[in-house]
């Protein structure tokens, strides 16, 4: 291996004498991140390996970490111990369920190594993507509230903001649970170094003082960074540039989108992404204030529902009871509903559980040939979350049915 490369380290390798490393995630500007194996407790987890692009290579053992040049020894030695100050930043916040939970730090290989949980699910990117561009207002509203309730105590409890709100740093479990990840430029409250370091931003998400030194920074820029992520999300469009709007860009108000925005929502969003922080919400609890269920339904009742998109009873809609199983398949005497006669789909295929408090739909297959949901197979005697609006399918492409639900 040449010494001039940065490759991620060999699947196999063991850190600690106890985290065996099977394959790389991913990597950034500042390190890489690893699926491992934690021999001790018997779980997967995550690694995260410090490795800033430009300042280090691997050594000729491919393992070590050195830098490219004396000159950043320095800045490599500082690196290492925000590094650490990261992950025992994040491991304080432990308590707090929608952040990654971090178990474990430790030095080794010339750098410096933190350990979390392993997060199996994906980004809000990749998950309006995978919606066709946009996420359903209802599954929009949810996971801001839940992010937004999880951000409000890191500020007020933990006193840090984030300084990094985006699409790509908020996961969507496979099990239904959200997580906030990636504190790497994360600071405390009343840190008077807050504007030290290279300028951090992401055009579209982050609110203009963080393009300047002196830009005065708290908890209303993580405020703005939420109301730009929501606003992506829910209409699948970017906020224009923080330096473009100061230049005269505006964006759609999402109320004149017709999204199924409440015009109550769409408004804080705007206060929410005012230019002039004094102008700004302060708090993000100011702004999930407006993500109350009770405001959105307008304490309406809930009339959970079953549309069949695709197959031989296309346009059929079954209403189902909230918080009672209901079971589809292709028996009358194996099921509640029989949703296709395909000999692919089984007689009892899959049960469905909505439940009322969550506001979301439980799913478990018990089919031979599989039920999907989001293009991905659930697994026999294995369950799924599904929100409304969302769609899965008994059989692959034999039978497609959404889910959602009526307020009346």
């Amino acid at each position: 291996m040449s010494a001039s490369e940065i490759n991620a380290l060999p699947n196999g390798i063991k850190l600690q004498s106890r985290y065996v490393l099977e394959r790389k995630l991913g990597a950034g500007g500042f390190g890489t991140t690893y699926q491992a194996y934690d021999i001790l407790n018997k779980i997967e987890c995550a690694v995260k390996e410090y490795a800033p692009r430009g300042l280090v290579v691997r050594d000729d053992d491919g393992i070590t970490m050195r830098t490219t040049e004396s000159r950043y020894d320095r800045d490599f030695r500082i690196g290492k111990m925000g590094f650490l100050e990261e992950a025992k930043m994040l491991q304080r916040m432990n308590y707090i369920p929608e952040v990654v939970c971090i178990t474990d730090y430790f030095f080794g290989n010339g750098t410096v190594y933190f350990v979390m949980e392993y997060l199996d699910g994906q980004d809000l990117s990749h998950r309006v993507r995978q919606m066709g561009g946009r996420i359903p207002v209802d599954e929009a509203n949810r996971i801001i509230y839940k992010i937004g309730d999880a951000l409000s105590i890191v500020h007020k409890e933990a006193h840090i903001f984030h300084r990094d709100i985006s699409p790509g740093n908020i996961i969507l479990l496979k099990d239904g649970k959200i997580k906030l990840i990636d504190f790497g430029n994360a600071k405390s409250m009343g840190d008077e170094h807050v504007n030290d370091g290279p300028i951090v931003y992401k055009p579209g998400f982050s609110p203009p003082e963080q393009y300047s030194r002196t830009g005065r920074q708290g908890a209303f820029t993580d405020v703005y960074a939420l109301a730009s992520t929501y606003y992506y999300i829910v209409s699948g469009r970017r906020i224009p540039d923080a330096m473009d709007r100061m230049a005269g860009e505006s964006y759609v108000k999402l109320k004149n989108m017709n999204l199924g925005v409440n015009t109550k929502i769409s408004n804080v969003i705007d206060v929410a992404l005012e230019l002039d922080e004094g102008k700004r919400l302060k708090t993000v609890k100011e702004l999930i204030s407006a993500f109350y269920e009770k405001e959105i339904t307008v304490a309406k009742n809930k009339y959970p529902y079953l549309e069949v998109m695709q197959g031989e009873n296309k346009g059929e809609i079954w209403r189902i009871p909230p918080n009672y199983t209901v079971k589809l398949g292709r028996s009358s005497r194996e099921s509640n509903i029989v949703a296709d006669h395909a000999l692919a789909i089984s007689k009892l295929h899959c049960e469905i559980y909505y439940d009322g408090v969550q506001n979301q739909f439980r799913i478990t297959d018990y089919s031979t040939n599989g039920t999907f949901l989001n293009g991905i197979r659930i697994g026999r005697n294995q369950m799924q979350i599904a929100y409304p609006g969302q769609m899965f399918q008994m059989g692959k492409n034999i039978c497609t049915i959404k889910v959602g639900v009526i307020y009346e």
